[in-house]
């Protein structure tokens, strides 16, 4: 177990390597500050601030891209023939990766979950209604429910990374296609649940139990998880 955790912890470090993790969370405090003083621009109180969703949505978007980009930075580097034949099993190597990528996807949201709330208490001081009738607990127990249902995507989006990644090295780089296709249809779903969710629209095929929803989740990530093990075991280039 303790090597397990020492490959998560190299896989961790990949994500975001040292040299770079202070430039990353200066450019993400810069962009969610900017976005939150431009959103608080065109809206008067944070009730009505639907796009306020996007602070964390965005993450959605980029998950697949960070995970993929731990299988290229195995390539990059020529470690691929080394990852592969380590004495560990594939089933291990795909589940550090993954578990790396979910650490980081908890750190990322509690970043943007702290520098969010701290810009809206500092807009609280320039307009103290800015909340109008919302109380701050319901504020942040809106933006935990949010976290908590991205959550339930995350498995779903980083094993899919994980499988496009490690596709574009084997003999069957066309299933890229289609996985790539399947991530394009499904994200305007957890977007347009999202919005449809705060703007209290009446939309009957978005208003979808989250049970459904984690249970779907948990599926394709076994999926996607069988579908890299299989890869890497037969049908890898080097």
């Amino acid at each position: 177990m303790t090597a397990f955790w020492s490959m998560v912890k190299k896989d961790y470090q990949m994500i975001f390597p040292k040299k770079y993790t202070l430039y990353a969370i200066a450019v993400l405090l810069f962009s969610i500050s900017f976005g939150f003083l431009y959103l608080f621009s065109t809206v008067t109180q944070v009730p009505n601030a639907t796009q306020i969703h996007w602070m964390y949505t965005w993450l959605l978007f980029a998950l697949p891209g960070f995970s993929s980009a731990l299988i290229y930075y195995e390539w990059n580097h020529k470690t691929m023939g080394w990852w592969l034949s380590s004495p560990y099993p594939h089933w291990w190597l795909i589940a550090t990766k993954c578990t790396a990528m979910f650490l980081r996807t908890l750190q990322i949201l509690s970043l943007i979950f702290i520098i969010l709330n701290v810009n809206i208490y500092l807009f609280t001081l320039i307009k103290p209604n800015i909340l109008g009738n919302m109380s701050w607990e319901v504020l942040i127990l809106n933006q935990l429910k949010l976290m908590g249902e991205y959550l339930l995507y995350a498995p779903y989006l980083i094993t899919l990374g994980i499988f496009g990644g490690v596709l574009n090295f084997s003999y069957i780089k066309f299933v890229s296609i289609p996985v790539w296709f399947l991530f394009g249809i499904t994200s305007p779903f957890f977007i347009f649940r999202r919005i449809a969710t705060m703007a209290k629209l009446n939309w009957d095929i978005l208003d979808t139990s989250l049970w459904i929803i984690g249970s779907i989740s948990l599926l394709l990530t076994f999926i996607f998880f069988a579908g890299s093990i299989y890869t890497i075991k037969n049908k890898m280039e080097i």
